[in-house]
């Protein structure tokens, strides 16, 4: 705790706070070198741990680089003049006083690239096609996208659940939920997510996210086989929502919708052999609709209800490439999917029925009119 500094002038004693050191913009300049660690290459020297870090506000040259030193700022920013490309195998840890911690101003001027470690307890946020690509690891609070792709390629550690609108997000490593109790929710609407593997600190989800929220028309995609495995996809607030299996295979728990909801399990590029094995059958409710689509037929497989049954009036919530299900053949003509003896879906040709006896008799009995001779009429005369 600061002391107070106390003096004696004029009979009066007179005690002064310290000054509180006011968060700055300090500017990365490059004017000496690309040495991050070097106050000269800086417009008001080093950024401090109440300082806000930023780059390329000046359209400097070259690429700043931290070498194996680690540094503390309060924010790391990236101008939207152009992209920076921090080098580095330190640590950059961010007070985030300035929340988000890390943040990228829109302007179509991406990616900017980030080497070395981030830590922080605030958000990681990128905007406006101002893309973010981190090659450390990640610690923070959570993950936030606006309108722009940001792609992480070592390990996420995250508390909160992550807000992304209109954006790509790509997790090459693990992404991590560090709470007792395991669950993701991607709020806000329209982005395209890849994990490759999941973990959080859920004794009962080591490997996975448990309920993975998907609240508004958003992708979830495979970034390796069997990442979902411990994952339950849940899309939310009648929306339609995706999980694509996007050339991998995969066993997952449940796959659950909302009422009123569309889940699109997606089987991925033609021509390509995709499994999923979705375990159990016990959905939310009945107004919702599960549609399968590119599955080939031959290649793909799809095994429903290994560890708990699918009831008949859940399985007729799926459509296989848009046929519909029927556990018998219902004699009309057209393609339907059934399950065989092992749970997998097998899609097949409906056959036409074989008309009745009735039928059959009012048929012939139409043909011997239509062959009876014509009777009666006038005969000429000669």
């Amino acid at each position: 705790m600061p002391h107070r500094i106390c003096s004696l002038l004029s009979g009066l004693l007179i005690c002064s706070l310290p000054v509180l050191a006011v968060a700055e913009d300090r500017l990365w300049t490059g004017a000496v070198s690309n040495d991050v660690t070097n106050a000269g290459n800086w417009d008001l020297g080093l950024p401090t741990g109440a300082d806000r870090a930023n780059f390329r506000a000046d359209g400097s040259p070259g690429a700043p680089d931290l070498g194996a030193n680690n540094v503390t700022w309060d924010q790391l920013r990236f101008n939207n003049i152009g992209p920076t490309h921090i080098q580095g195998a330190g640590v950059i840890n961010l007070n985030a006083g300035s929340n988000p911690a890390v943040y990228s101003e829109g302007g179509a001027v991406g990616p900017s690239v980030v080497d070395p470690d981030i830590v922080t307890a605030g958000e990681i946020q990128s905007n406006g096609d101002h893309d973010l690509v981190f090659n450390g690891s990640v610690t923070a609070g959570g993950i936030q996208a606006f309108s722009s792709t940001s792609t992480y390629n070592g390990d996420v550690t995250v508390t909160a659940e992550f807000i992304s609108a209109n954006s790509t997000i790509i997790f090459n490593g693990n992404y991590h939920r560090s709470t007792a109790v395991a669950g993701i929710g991607i709020n806000n609407s329209g982005s395209d997510v890849t994990f490759t593997t999941l973990s959080s600190d859920d004794p009962l989800h080591p490997n996975g996210a448990n309920i993975l929220n998907l609240y508004g028309n958003h992708t979830i995609r495979n970034g390796q086989n069997n990442t979902f495995n411990d994952s339950r996809p849940w899309g939310r607030n009648g929306t339609t929502n995706t999980y694509s299996l996007n050339g991998f295979d995969d066993t997952v728990p449940f796959i659950g919708t909302d009422n009123g909801s569309t889940m699109v399990i997606d089987f991925g590029t033609p021509g390509v052999a995709n499994s999923l094995i979705w375990q159990e059958g016990g959905f939310n409710g009945t107004g919702a609709a599960y549609l399968v689509e590119g599955f080939d037929v031959g290649l793909d497989s799809l095994r429903l209800g290994v560890s708990a049954p699918f009831a008949d009036t859940q399985l007729t919530q799926i459509t296989v490439n848009g046929i519909a299900y029927s556990a018998d053949d219902p004699m009309t003509g057209a393609a339907y999917w059934s399950l065989d003896g092992n749970n997998f879906v097998q899609v097949l040709q409906g056959g036409v029925p074989e008309p009745s006896a009735s039928t059959l008799l009012l048929l012939a009995l139409a043909g011997s009119t239509r062959r009876r001779s014509p009777r009666g009429g006038h005969r000429r005369s000669c």
